[in-house]
């Protein structure tokens, strides 16, 4: 431990502003353009779009005026095929695209280079497998234990970790236990249905643009209101050294017409899905402490920046708040609800976005300061 730093969000020193420059995914813009699910994407050279499609088992690759140029992949078992893609990254060389317990690499003209399997054994440590996360430094792969929806929701295990692999030796480095603890609620519908806990308090985690630092914010929220803080740790892998931020912040209450709102936003995802007694089941299965988390997402930004999410919900414009390793804080920046920045420079800004209806897109932005 390197020791902690206190920082305070009060006062932020400037009001940064983001301006939609571009959208992809419009239905004008043809229909092989048109986009499912994305859980990722990386920006290359000559602001080139990698998007990955987890639905469709595919990678979209768009230039800067977002128009489709190639599609990799395809469902399949064999090398720069998917059965469950999730996370990319870009290099200088390669593009990397984590899928299960697979890393596959890519050539910048899509050929398929390389795949690394995980061959770790963790199961003698609990429930759950490894699944692959982003490829650090050194073709190290960072894994996690994904840990079955039923296990968090009946409280059996509380944490899961995140474990650093050497494809070489197969052996798997534990960096954190993260806490998962009031992730999952559980429905009836004859079965049963898992869904994530709106106000869940678990702990999040990203990686530093340049992949050499672990980035974990902790967001259990106190009983007590006077001693909210957040709690940033961040590791780093080539010094094997961790270090703490805390930021206290101001708590927000769990009101009324946020549970009735969360409610509502649920029981319209849920209105093909058939359950009887919806709303009492949701209301009996909500997770609802006295006061908000603190942030509800993460991301890095450029220059070793964090940015983190304030505001819940899609309907309204959410407050990012920026600050650096030092503690420092930056600045502040309010982005659509429905907006979830996947990459970002000291200029732009490239986000999955949904609409009212659920159509997904990739927007990019302007950062003004």
């Amino acid at each position: 431990m390197l020791g902690s730093v206190n920082v305070s969000f009060s006062n932020s020193p400037e009001e940064w502003t983001a301006t939609l420059d571009l959208r992809i995914g419009e239905r004008n813009d043809g229909a092989d353009a048109l986009l499912t699910t994305v859980s990722d994407l990386a920006v290359g050279e000559n602001g080139t779009i990698y998007v990955v499609q987890p639905r469709e088992s595919r990678v979209r690759v768009f230039d800067a005026e977002g128009e489709l140029q190639d599609t990799w992949g395809r469902s399949g078992e064999g090398p720069g095929e998917f059965r469950n893609a999730k996370d990319i990254g870009w290099t200088e060389e390669a593009v990397w695209v984590t899928d299960v317990q697979r890393v596959h690499l890519f050539g910048l003209d899509g050929t398929p280079t390389q795949t690394i399997t995980l061959l770790a054994d963790i199961q003698k440590d609990g429930p759950g497998r490894l699944v692959s996360r982003a490829l650090l430094p050194g073709n190290a792969v960072l894994a996690q234990r994904l840990l079955p929806s039923r296990v968090i929701a009946e409280g059996a295990y509380t944490t899961s970790g995140l474990f650093r692999i050497l494809p070489a030796t197969e052996q798997a480095e534990k960096i954190a236990d993260l806490s998962v603890e009031n992730r999952v609620l559980e429905l009836s519908n004859g079965g049963r249905l898992y869904g994530e806990q709106p106000l869940s308090d678990h702990a999040l985690w990203t990686l530093s643009q340049d992949r050499e630092d672990l980035i974990i914010i902790e967001r259990a929220v106190s009983e007590l209101a006077d001693e909210q803080d957040i709690t940033i740790r961040l590791y780093a892998f080539s010094q094997n050294r961790q270090r703490t931020l805390t930021l206290p912040y101001d708590p927000r209450p769990v009101s009324d017409n946020l549970v009735n709102q969360l409610i509502d936003e649920y029981m319209e995802k849920l209105a093909d899905v058939p359950i009887e007694n919806v709303e009492r089941q949701l209301r009996d299965q909500l997770y609802l402490p006295e006061h908000q988390p603190p942030v509800y997402d993460v991301v890095a930004g450029p220059q070793d920046t964090i940015w983190l999410r304030r505001g819940i919900g899609q309907g309204e414009p959410a407050q990012w708040l920026i600050i650096n390793h030092d503690g420092d804080h930056i600045a502040s920046i309010t982005l659509p609800g429905a907006v979830k920045p996947l990459h970002i420079t000291d200029t732009m800004l490239w986000a999955a976005a949904t609409d009212d209806q659920g159509v997904s897109y990739v927007e990019r932005y302007r950062i003004e300061r």
